[in-house]
């Protein structure tokens, strides 16, 4: 990897390697795990890990729960962790301008006691749902819902018959959602801090669910370098002919790309969450389609092999895909690179992180 880690980071990143390939993951237990690893990951201070010690967090950054993340992402785990970080780490910066209440759930959260998520629309139909992240964490869970000039939080989805009004933009930007008048609603932050909090924790997330992506990727680049080593072909193994090798290639050259990318948007991120990043939103867009393209790439090396549904690949697929949804598509990502463009911004380094 083109990234260089210090000391610290590089034994959050073994560690983080070694809990999740212990777990098993992508090819065996899967998803049963995701209990027991929210329990290791709640156990080992994980969930707090950019959140300064003051907010019950480790003091550490997004860079290193962008580490963490990458390693659940190459175990095949994609579930929970980047929304809980990101929505804590949004709600942790506003300081004094949310509520007591806001500053009780983000302890919480980096206690590992409670799973924030965010509630977006599902994309075929008109009920609230969660993000795209299928969970099955055994902590409660806690909807983030942005709701006029207020950011509330309840205690279970919103449900189709239970919604009165759902406003989304070509965006989805602006989601309103009134929820069933006998269902507790707690008001986290007012006016327009309630924005700016909705926009960091999407924005944080996306750049999370870049680095998962990016290690998903990793395991991909695994999987085909060894298939190419011991496929046969006309005598030989696969991975002697050019083609072959020019995919894995570009497998590898797309994932450094953007993990480099990721992790200077989350250095940003960690010193400037409020702002418009434009660095964010070109990782966010870059890692999608190199993660896409690798997922392409490695079924084109491994043939008809990889469509097995007990096949690592398929498992990976399966779990992958509910991310590229929650990213937005090829189009959406890049139109939000160009808006910037559009305004002015693009990649200036500042003091010592990427800003507008």
């Amino acid at each position: 990897m083109i990234q260089q880690w210090d000391e610290i980071q590089t034994m959050l990143r073994d560690s983080a390697r070694s809990v999740c390939k212990g777990l098993g993951g992508a090819g065996s237990s899967g998803t049963d795990c995701m209990p027991e690893l929210w329990r290791k990951a709640s156990e080992l201070g994980w969930l707090g890990v950019a959140l300064p010690e003051d907010r019950g967090g480790s003091g550490g950054g997004l860079v290193e729960a962008g580490l963490i993340a990458s390693e659940m992402g190459r175990a095949g785990f994609f579930g929970g962790f980047a929304e809980s970080t990101a929505i804590s780490f949004a709600l942790a910066g506003l300081d004094k301008r949310a509520t007591h209440e806001a500053a009780d759930l983000v302890r919480q959260a980096a206690e590992g006691g409670i799973e924030l998520r965010l509630v977006q629309p599902f994309l075929h139909s008109q009920a609230p749902a969660e993000v795209g992240i299928v969970s099955t964490l055994s902590a409660p869970k806690a909807y983030l819902i942005q709701n006029d000039d207020e950011l509330r939080l309840v205690g279970e989805p919103v449900e189709s018959d239970s919604a009165e009004e759902i406003r989304i933009t070509a965006r989805r930007r602006d989601i309103q959602v009134r929820a069933r008048q006998d269902r507790p609603e707690t008001v986290l932050v007012e006016g327009d801090a309630a924005g700016m909090a909705w926009e960091a924790a999407n924005r944080i997330y996306r750049c999370l669910a870049a680095t998962q992506l990016s290690g998903a990727v990793r395991a991909l680049l695994d999987i085909a370098v060894e298939y190419s080593r011991i496929r046969q072909q006309f005598g030989h193994a696969i991975g002697s002919y050019q083609a072959v090798q020019h995919a894995v290639t570009d497998i590898l050259a797309g994932v450094d790309a953007a993990e480099l990318l990721s992790f200077r948007a989350l250095a940003a991120l960690t010193v400037s969450p409020f702002e418009a990043l434009p660095i964010a939103d070109s990782a966010v867009a870059f890692s999608r389609e190199a993660a896409w393209s690798a997922v392409i790439k490695t079924y084109d090396v491994l043939g008809g092999v990889g469509f097995i549904e007990e096949h690592p690949l398929s498992v990976y697929t399966r779990g992958m895909l509910p991310v590229f949804t929650s990213l937005g598509s090829s189009a959406l990502c890049e139109e939000m690179v160009g808006e910037s463009v559009y305004r002015g911004r693009w990649l200036t380094y500042e003091g010592g992180a990427y800003s507008s």
